[in-house]
């Protein structure tokens, strides 16, 4: 594809060049997202494609859709599974960066805001792998660019995505307090909706935020919570994460029978959905709390 390509733009006039471009642009968004057959290969074959564009379609001549295929090639990379991923993340980061040369507040402010967006996410991910701290400060302030702008949008989805995904970053940062600002505002707008699927995680990360900063007892009502839908939408393994996680809590606070009760229930399901790392864990506490 990459020489074809070389091949048939160096022949042809500025129009067709872009026709070709554009279409050589769909197919590979096409198989990045094709959901059959091997999805590294697709990724690898997504990842080629844009970078001959890259190489035809300069920023010199065509400075908007050379942007676009530089955000694309970010996104391709983040979601890359050869490599290295601390290499991968880099070469989001890079790409990112580069479409945002073009893609400014002032000339389109929707697509730097997507971009911001997707910087937050690789800059976030690249925290949780290196522990960076100016990482994930540096994903707060591309989260938080992208979210004024998704603001003056209609699009609610958009929005409450852009909060959510701020709130977990300002967790996963150790800023408690923006973080449960955040998510509680997605809780209060979930709770109106009766969106218990998108309610579920909000209520336990929310639980976790209550429970780390020492609010005891509103992260126990909040663990009750999300553990009730959890098994209301039939996520079994979701609802055992919330149900060990509630039972540290009631260890905690002296509610050992409770704890006991709950560690059963999460060491059934372990065992019968083998997750030994889990299932060591739960274990634990129970040879705890009887030798206690």
């Amino acid at each position: 594809m990459q020489q074809w390509t070389r091949n048939v733009f160096s022949q042809s006039n500025p129009e067709t060049v872009a026709a070709i471009a554009g279409v050589i642009q769909n197919l590979c968004i096409d198989i990045q997202q094709f959901p059959l057959g091997s999805r590294a290969n697709n990724l690898e074959i997504a990842i080629t494609g844009y970078q001959t564009l890259l190489e035809v379609r300069t920023r010199e001549a065509f400075p908007e859709q050379w942007a676009t295929t530089q955000n694309n090639l970010g996104t391709a990379y983040r979601s890359r599974i050869r490599g290295e991923s601390a290499e991968n993340l880099e070469e989001a980061i890079s790409c990112y960066q580069n479409a945002l040369q073009i893609r400014t507040i002032n000339s389109f402010p929707l697509d730097w805001a997507q971009t911001q967006y997707n910087l937050g996410n690789s800059l976030r991910e690249r925290f949780q792998l290196l522990k960076k701290v100016e990482d994930i400060e540096q994903a707060i302030a591309a989260y938080q660019q992208a979210k004024d702008i998704f603001e003056k949008t209609t699009d609610q989805n958009l929005i409450f995505d852009s909060y959510y995904q701020l709130g977990q970053t300002f967790f996963e940062g150790g800023y408690y307090t923006e973080a449960i600002k955040h998510l509680e505002s997605c809780h209060q707008t979930y709770l109106k909706q009766r969106d218990i699927l998108h309610l579920a995680p909000i209520l336990f990360e929310l639980a976790r935020l209550h429970h780390r900063t020492g609010r005891l007892e509103q992260g126990r009502l909040y663990f009750k919570d999300c553990l009730r839908l959890f098994r209301r939408l039939g996520d079994h393994e979701n609802a055992a994460s919330v149900t060990v996680a509630l039972s540290n809590l009631e260890i905690q606070t002296g509610k050992i029978e409770q704890a006991s009760e709950n560690l059963k229930q999460a060491q059934i399901y372990y065992q019968n959905h083998p997750d030994r790392q889990r299932l060591d864990e739960v274990n634990h506490l129970l040879n705890l709390l009887q030798s206690a």
